[in-house]
């Protein structure tokens, strides 16, 4: 199993280096640095990142075609390539309401635009030239001058069934937030081996990774309380397959949406119990998180993307609640040497 973790790239840049640098002594995997409107770019702080750390594997995940053209995603995918000398990932997907509303987009259909863009992407990374149009960017005769030295993979980042069926046809990778069980990884795998099979592919070769709330702590009580109405949120927009991916009854996901229709009411346990969202994220002490991670990757988890909050942000340590996972991961791994 393989650790990773990502970041809002909110904070001064030199603090976002520090805890790269401190992240990659750890001994953590890969980072992830999410694109989001208004923060600092991505793009360029993984630039800096390819100088400030020497292996942690970098990429950037809900990079999005409708705010992002083409272009620019594969040129600078290419110029990460060649400084880093290693893989690098571009996690592409939707941009969040906000981020659309402020830039003035009004997305049609996301799947049509990933899997557009993930064609042209790989199109370009090759040394083609690209003519197409599509209802957010249009390309006449482009080409890159600087190739990646080295192969750019691209995930898709997915909110449903049908998205994650699209990566199992078209994608490296697949991204899917709020995964916490066996169940909702076996769900998901079935998924991507339905949309390998429409065009022969092997869905072995599609890596599979959660993108989670891990939340280590002894009481886990403040972390339940804190996290409920931010989970509500993303139970709301659970259609019936996501629902079922994760064992959520339809009565809950309506009360949940009843709920937080009533302006200023609370989301309590008589709503969404403990229960409920011990399905959605990785909450209790190092050692317990760790054994339900382990749990994922027996059901088919091929990486663990543990994701900031921004809701919990100023509430919890973020940091250390990564590193003590990691501090107990490499107890364990010494113990079985």
């Amino acid at each position: 199993m393989q650790f990773s973790f990502s970041v809002f790239p909110k904070e001064a840049a030199s603090e976002f280096l520090s805890s790269a640098q401190r992240a990659e002594r750890a001994g953590i995997d890969h980072l992830w640095v999410v694109d989001d409107t208004g923060y600092a770019d991505p793009f360029v702080l993984l630039g800096a990142l390819t100088s400030a750390t020497a292996h942690i594997g970098l990429g950037a995940v809900l990079v999005d075609p409708w705010v992002r053209h083409p272009m620019h995603i594969a040129q600078a995918a290419a110029v990460l390539s060649d400084l880093r000398h290693d893989r690098i990932v571009v996690g592409l997907g939707p941009a969040s309401p906000r981020a659309h509303r402020q830039m003035g987009i009004s997305p049609a259909d996301d799947r049509d635009q990933l899997r557009s863009a993930v064609a042209v992407l790989r199109a370009l990374w090759a040394g083609e030239t690209v003519s197409c149009q599509t209802p957010a960017y249009r390309l006449d005769r482009a080409s890159l001058k600087l190739l990646p030295s080295q192969p750019v993979e691209v995930h898709v980042t997915a909110a449903d069934a049908d998205a994650v069926r699209l990566a199992g046809e078209i994608a490296d990778g697949v991204v899917v937030a709020n995964v916490a069980t066996p169940e909702a990884v076996r769900t998901i795998r079935g998924w991507i081996a339905e949309g390998a099979k429409r065009v022969g592919r092997d869905p072995t070769t599609v890596r599979l990774v959660a993108w989670s709330l891990v939340l280590s702590a002894d009481d886990t009580g403040p972390i339940y309380g804190s996290t409920r109405r931010y989970l509500a949120r993303q139970v709301a927009n659970f259609d019936s397959e996501t629902a079922d991916m994760h064992g959520i009854e339809a009565e809950t996901v309506n009360a949940v949406r009843a709920r937080l229709s009533e302006r200023g009411a609370e989301v309590d346990t008589d709503i969404l119990p403990n229960s409920v969202l011990d399905r959605l994220l990785v909450v209790g002490s190092a050692a317990s998180c760790l054994d339900r991670i382990y749990a994922l990757e027996t059901a088919g988890l091929d990486l663990i993307g543990i994701r900031p909050c921004a809701d919990l942000s100023t509430r919890f340590d973020y940091d250390e609640m990564v590193l003590s996972l990691w501090s107990e991961l490499e107890s364990r791994r010494r113990g079985d040497a």
